[in-house]
């Protein structure tokens, strides 16, 4: 379904690639897992139902999730393709930004994440520079939701607890978690989400 044409991206799940699908012969961004997450069969299980359910998001500022499979034993994510660049790479080459833009950023990014919320009570999970991106038309999105986690809407709680994928392993980021994603005997919701995008303002504002 997907010719690779070259690799774009390393990251701590997988490698991503500049693929080709071919049935409906449109560019995509095809992240493949790397095989320590490959053979953990409680992670595919739960990669691939989130995968899903990320790809049922339809919002302008999220980067849309076409299909999740597996072939010859190697799994892959397949997404939407944005023509442009990181708000990680745009620090790595100018520096700071202004708190004006940062501001703006930071508004896109929270409606995107109120959207998974508000509809499929999806939380991201990784919110940081690199999977926050700019669009050369100047849309903002977020990407990369191949660890996103559904809460639980079995009660009537709003903000329930939620385990993390595989006992006692973190999925995330460090430096941007939040404490209670750190710590797996915490409750962890939309509120990590937005503790994460305050860790990336502060960088974005700061340089550090």
């Amino acid at each position: 379904e997907f010719a690779i044409v070259r690799e774009i991206g390393v990251g701590g799940m997988g490698r991503v690639y500049l693929a080709q699908q071919v049935s409906l012969e449109r560019s995509v961004a095809l992240k493949v897992l790397s095989e320590n997450f490959a053979q953990d069969a409680n992670f595919i299980e739960s990669f691939v139902k989130e995968a899903r359910n990320a790809a049922a998001l339809n919002h302008p500022n999220i980067v849309q999730a076409y299909a999740v499979n597996c072939d010859s034993g190697y799994y892959y994510f397949a997404m939407e393709l944005v023509d442009g660049t990181t708000m990680k790479q745009v620090m790595m080459s100018s520096g700071r930004l202004v708190h004006e833009k940062v501001l703006a950023i930071a508004r896109d990014v929270l409606g995107a994440l109120a959207y998974a919320w508000d509809e499929k009570k999806l939380i991201h999970r990784d919110i940081k520079p690199d999977n926050i991106m700019f669009g050369n038309d100047g849309t903002v999105k977020v990407a990369d939701w191949g660890i996103a986690k559904r809460v639980p809407t079995d009660n009537a709680v709003s903000m329930t607890t939620l385990e993390l994928t595989t006992a006692k392993v973190f999925m995330g980021t460090p430096l941007y978690a939040s404490p209670e994603q750190l710590q797996d005997t915490k409750s962890v919701d939309i509120r990590g989400d937005i503790y994460s995008l305050g860790a990336t303002m502060y960088y974005s504002l700061v340089g550090k």
